[in-house]
Formats: C-alpha cells, sequence, structure tokens
C-alpha cells in the first residue's frame, strides 16, 4: 500500500483532483495477493519472540503451526469470520479482521469497513500491520460521511513519529486529496507542507504537488 504508482494515474484528462476513496481503495487490490506469505512469516517471527521468552515451547509451536494453517485455509469472508471466532484473540484474527475490513471498503460498505478496521487494531499491536489498519479506520470514517473524524484520524498518524513514514505520507496525501476535493486550497497548501516535511522525496509528495498546482489557480481566479 505504499506504492502509489500503482494506484492510479496522478490526474484524470480533466485535471480533476483524485478523491480519497480512489486513491485508498486501489491500494487494497494488489495488497493481499503481495502480502499473505509475508504476513504469515511477520506473525511467525512475532511469536518466536514471544516463546523466547520462555514457558512450554513444544506445545505452543504446534498450536500455533495449526493456527497459522487454519488462517492460510480461510480464503473466504465466511471462513475469516469462523477464523476470529475460532480465535479471538490471537493475532492472525487481527489479520483476519483487517482482510474483512479491506473487503468492505471495496464494496463500499464503509460502516462495517471502519468497524471491522477498529476490532484489528488491539489485535495487531506488536505487528506494523497495525498502522495500516489505523489508516483505514480513518478512510472509511471519511467515506462513512464522518469527515471530521476521518480528517482528525488522518491528522494523528501524519503527525505521529512513531508511525512508518510511509503511512505518515500516505496519511498527508490522502488529506490533501480531501482537501483538494473539497476545493480548500488553502488546507491543500498546509498538508502538502506537511508532507513536504515527512518525505519531500516521496511519491506522495509529487502528486500532492499536482494537487496543489492545480487547485490553487482554480480558486484564485475564482476570487
Amino acid at each position: 500500500m505504499t506504492n502509489p504508482d500503482a494506484s492510479h494515474h496522478s490526474q484524470s484528462q480533466d485535471n480533476a483532483p483524485l478523491h480519497p476513496a480512489e486513491t485508498f481503495g486501489v491500494q487494497l487490490q494488489m495488497f493481499w495477493a503481495k502480502n499473505r506469505t509475508a504476513i504469515l512469516i511477520g506473525c511467525a517471527v512475532v511469536l518466536a519472540a514471544i516463546l523466547g521468552k520462555g514457558g512450554y515451547e513444544m506445545y505452543v509451536e504446534q498450536r500455533e503451526a495449526g493456527i497459522a494453517k487454519e488462517y492460510a485455509a480461510a480464503r473466504t469472508s465466511d471462513k475469516l469470520k469462523a477464523f476470529t471466532t475460532a480465535h479471538p484473540t490471537h493475532l492472525l484474527a487481527g489479520a483476519a479482521w483487517l482482510r474483512l475490513a479491506d473487503e468492505d471498503y471495496t464494496a463500499g460498505r464503509f460502516a462495517e469497513a471502519s468497524a471491522n478496521y477498529a476490532k484489528a487494531l488491539p489485535l495487531l499491536k506488536e505487528f506494523p500491520l497495525q498502522g495500516r489498519a489505523r489508516l483505514g479506520a480513518a478512510v472509511s470514517k471519511l467515506q462513512a460521511g464522518q469527515v471530521t473524524e476521518g480528517v482528525a484520524a488522518l491528522k494523528l498518524i501524519a503527525e505521529s513519529a512513531a508511525e512508518l513514514k510511509s503511512l505518515r505520507a500516505e496519511a498527508a496525501y490522502l488529506l490533501t486529496s480531501q482537501a483538494a476535493s473539497a476545493g480548500n486550497a488553502a488546507d491543500v497548501q498546509k498538508y502538502a507542507d506537511m508532507l513536504d516535511q515527512i518525505d519531500g522525496q516521496s511519491a506522495w509528495a509529487q502528486r500532492a504537488t499536482i494537487l496543489r498546482a492545480t487547485v490553487a489557480p482554480e480558486t484564485a481566479s475564482a476570487k
């Protein structure tokens, strides 16, 4: 999800700003195909670190291997939901809720997506995917009509030094895009500047520069 070049051409023929729903939604299309195995490996690394602290290693190792197989076999929404019911507190249940949330978002069920991202968050607390769930929850709120809450959540991500730079940059771009969609040139400038400070060399920053160039002249001519 950190590859903006794969998501969409920068602007349409008429230079209309790209809406956050389009930007984030296209990112979901390739995410699970690319990262399904990496997620299982990442969870295994986290669990290995926990096991290294001591305890009943053999039993837990065998149990975790079985749970990982169940997760890998859960390729439908119903099976994912069954997995979360069977293992409600497991790290992989967080990944399952994230997948369900992405499916809801892609289908336009934004309220359901926001709720499922929220379920994933506490379960992914020791895994980098938590930031991605947080970003999904924020964008889902925007699309569900909770614009104030969605913008506030994106700002928290963009301003947090604890988040990955790539996620902060994406959040800042989504804020810029939301402002452009609303025709707010001042906020486009503000969030584009924020993005420059986070990672001025990123592809997100390049796209924000395009938004800044296309929105500002329109606003100025309207005055």
